[in-house]
């Protein structure tokens, strides 16, 4: 993954954007599930991460989200955290 990144011992394990703590499980449950933020609501909320770490690491999460390990329409009780492996 050149975006995101999974460490047990980081935020539980949860998919986080490279070298933060910033859960991708958030960002994409506003930009894409509920679509109450926008592009730029999210530069204004987390400025340093760059529009191409957004747009690629929700790629890459959607990627894994919706992939059959965890089947198409696979829905955590939790939105922020990711099931278990």
């Amino acid at each position: 993954m050149k975006y995101i990144e999974r460490d047990p011992k980081r935020m539980s394990g949860c998919w986080v954007f490279k070298n933060t703590r910033i859960p991708v499980s958030i960002i994409h449950y506003h930009l894409i599930e509920v679509g109450n933020y926008s592009l730029k609501k999210v530069k204004q909320l987390w400025p340093f991460l760059t529009v191409n770490q957004i747009k690629g690491g929700i790629n890459e999460y959607r990627k894994i989200y919706y992939s059959s390990d965890y089947g198409i329409y696979y829905k955590h009780p939790n939105p922020f955290m990711t099931p278990p492996e």
